[in-house]
């Protein structure tokens, strides 16, 4: 691992994970030899695996048998691809990113407010709205390492910087709760506007989502659900 001002990547990863649950409001996350375990309870995401050491996968993977679980690495796609079956989903790649937060300045444009909600003591969410209707949204977790989650502009509002409002809305509230860092996991979609903000890409982000079910224990293969 990395050090990065101070920080190394394994207490990036700790933060981040740490963060996306009071972000989401779920489960304490449980630290596991491989890295950690969190509960999320939904559907789709019944249980993430935060695989920190990569060399541990091989052994990680057997015993994963829930559908909808998914699987997050800090290591290239091409390095998960040969220990997953048919049965796992890689799905679009990301970027683990931080930044030093500093107060920024906050420019809505004409017509457009901003506002903040207090999702929990541990989690703001920042709206930014027209006429009353949500343009652009995005929430984050307070900590010593602060953790921006759920970043998103309304199809109809695109290219109208509301991205960067919401950023910088979240960043300055993060820094008055006390934080100097943030962390995040974000796309290649995301990147972009994440970067133009100062942010860092410190690692790749691998996510691999369990869509078929091990339907033959005694062969230890994975056979797609019929109901895909």
């Amino acid at each position: 691992m990395t050090e990065l001002d101070g920080f190394s990547l394994q207490d990036l990863v700790r933060a981040w994970v740490s963060g996306w649950a009071l972000s989401r409001a779920t489960e304490t996350p449980v630290a596991e030899p491989y890295g950690y375990r969190m509960e999320v309870g939904l559907p789709d995401m019944p249980r993430r695996h935060v695989v920190v050491d990569p060399v541990l996968l091989e052994q990680v993977v057997p015993t994963i048998t829930g559908r909808g679980t998914w699987l997050k690495l800090f290591v290239p796609e091409a390095e998960v691809a040969p220990y997953l079956s048919d049965a796992w989903k890689i799905t679009a790649p990301g970027f683990m990113m931080s930044v030093t937060l500093e107060p920024q300045e906050v420019v809505c444009p004409p017509g457009y407010e901003v506002a903040l909600e207090e999702l929990s003591p541990h989690a703001t969410k920042a709206w930014v709205t027209k006429d009353g209707e949500p343009a652009a949204w995005g929430q984050i977790a307070h900590g010593a390492v602060a953790v921006a989650d759920k970043i998103e502009t309304d199809g109809n509002h695109r290219r109208r910087g509301l991205g960067s409002v919401v950023m910088r809305t979240l960043q300055n509230h993060a820094h008055e709760r006390g934080a100097r860092r943030a962390v995040l996991g974000g796309t290649v979609e995301g990147r972009a506007l994440y970067t133009s903000l100062g942010w860092r890409t410190e690692c790749p982000l691998t996510s691999a989502q369990l869509i078929g079910i091990e339907s033959n224990l005694w062969e230890g293969r994975f056979q797609r659900s019929t109901e895909e």
